[in-house]
This record gives C-alpha cells, structure tokens and sequence, in this order.
C-alpha cells in the first residue's frame, strides 16, 4: 500500500492511500460473519491497483451491502460465539456498522472502495489510485512555488538541502 508523507509544522504526517482502519474493519468482519460450514478460506489478495477482502459464504441470504451502509440496519450474526469473542476484545462492535465505517473512511480519504456479492463470496475491493492523484497534487504545488520563490543566495541554497 502507499503512503504519502507531508510536512505539517515541524512534524511528518503520514497517510495511507486506503485507510488502514477501513481495512481492518473489513478483515475483522470477514472472520466475524463468514460461513465456517464449507472448507473455504478467508482471502486478502493484495493486487497492483486494489486490495480484495473475501467472505467466504456470501452476504446474508435476501439482504444487500446497501442495507447497512447507514448503520441503520439490525445485525445478523451467523456466529454468536465469534462475534461475542470480536465485541469484548474490542475488535467488532455488534451494531452492524462495520460496512457504513468503512463507507465514511473511504469518502474522508477519497479512496475507491467497491462491495460486490458473489456466488460463494463477499467481497470488499479497495482500489490504490490515490498515488497518481497525490503526484498531480505535488506537481500543481512545485509549480505554484517555483512560479513565487525567488533565487537564495548560493549559502542559503546549501543551508535549506541541509535542512
């Protein structure tokens, strides 16, 4: 996954081209809500341009991703035990808000995220486009400097690579 760094006063401040709390969510809740009754496996495929969190077993029967975009909608636990385990290690809430966290992450970092219900899976996609978008943003920002600064003094050239 890639990352930005940006100089904020004296501090670096990364960010994450996908939020790493959307991520775990979607991680957490594949083990939480997948089908133990089949001999598949959770999958995380980790691709050039997105990252796939597979639920093995599908979305709930008669029930849509956006049902529960809102946080609105009742929980439906297939697995009271491994939920209950999730909730009091503070790993999963038992309020089904896990896909509308994963919603208001995406649409504060800007990022792609895609909720597609397959024959045998859920399937969570977060696309890694940003790093095109964050270039763009540093080109439009050297050129706006570039265009404003004046020329240092050769001293101070070599004072300001220092620092």
């Amino acid at each position: 996954m890639d990352w930005k760094a940006d100089i904020i006063g004296l501090k670096r401040v990364e960010t994450p081209e996908i939020p790493v709390e959307a991520v775990r969510e979607a991680i957490i809740n594949s083990y939480g809500h997948r089908l133990y009754d089949n001999n598949q496996c959770n999958e995380i495929d980790v691709f050039k341009n997105r990252i796939e969190i597979h639920t093995t077993g599908g979305f709930p029967k008669g029930h849509t991703p956006e049902e529960f975009l809102d946080g609105e909608k009742k929980a439906i636990r297939r697995n009271k035990l491994i939920t209950g385990v999730l909730y009091y290690s503070d790993d999963m809430e038992t309020f089904a808000t896990g896909l509308k966290r994963i919603k208001d992450l995406r649409d504060e970092a800007g990022c792609k995220v895609e909720f597609r219900m397959e024959r045998d899976d859920f399937v969570v996609v977060f696309y890694r486009n940003l790093r095109e978008e964050w270039n763009n943003e540093k080109d439009a920002e050297r050129n706006s400097l570039g265009s404003t600064t004046k020329r240092l003094p050769r001293q101070e050239q070599r004072l300001s690579k220092i620092l």
